[in-house]
Formats: structure tokens, sequence, C-alpha cells
């Protein structure tokens, strides 16, 4: 890409930004490294998941509609499609809260898993 300010074309990032795109191209243009906790310093609490019953689904035309959108990191479109889902079924309440906690976390890989549809890269 043209400019007159000297960007380099690797250093555009085209929308919609996926997260994992933008740690990448952070790690690279800041020279980091990523260091996760050891093993023994992690808490050792059970997940509230695990305690809780798996929250009812919506019907798979809205958990596609609400995986494509997902899988473009577009977190407008996925709060939209999270309001018309609890329109339609409101008995999937617990479903959407979790996904809207997820969604303001920018966590959409967590997303596409618990939606059970892989995430383009």
């Amino acid at each position: 890409q043209d400019n007159d300010v000297g960007i380099r074309a690797e250093d555009f990032i085209v929308k919609p930004v996926r997260h994992s795109e933008l740690l990448d191209w952070l790690e690279r243009r800041l020279s980091l490294v990523w260091v996760d906790p050891p093993e023994e310093e992690l808490p050792l609490i059970e997940p509230v998941s695990a305690k809780l019953a798996e929250p009812e689904r919506p019907v798979p035309a809205h958990v596609q509609a609400l995986a494509q959108v997902v899988s473009l990191g577009y977190f407008r479109g996925v709060m939209n499609k999270l309001n018309e889902i609890e329109a339609d079924q409101p008995e999937c309440a617990d479903f959407v809260t979790s996904m809207r906690e997820l969604a303001r976390q920018f966590q959409f890989e967590t997303m596409s898993q618990r939606l059970g549809v892989p995430r383009e890269l």
C-alpha cells in the first residue's frame, strides 16, 4: 500500500481486526515475549461453569449467525445478534449473558469454542 508517511504494508491491519492478529503484530513490532504464569501459581479454583448446568442454547440458525459475526470479530454485530437471540428466545438468557461477558472481553476464540464452530485464522 502506497502512503506518504512510509508505513510498511505489513503494518496495516485490515478491518475486521482479529484479536490474535493484533497480538501477533504487537509481538513483532514491540519484540514482546508473552509469559504465562507457572502452573503452581495458578489458583486451584473449580470453574463456576463446572458447577452449573449448561445454559439452554439458541436454535441452530441463531448459533450459526452468531458464529459468523464472532468469526469476523465484529463486536457490535455480536451484541446485536445476542439482543436478537434474547428477544426471540428468552429461555436462552443465561447463554446470552455468558456470551455478552465474553464479547465485552473480546474473547472471540472462546466464544467460537463454546458455539462449537472453529474460528478462522
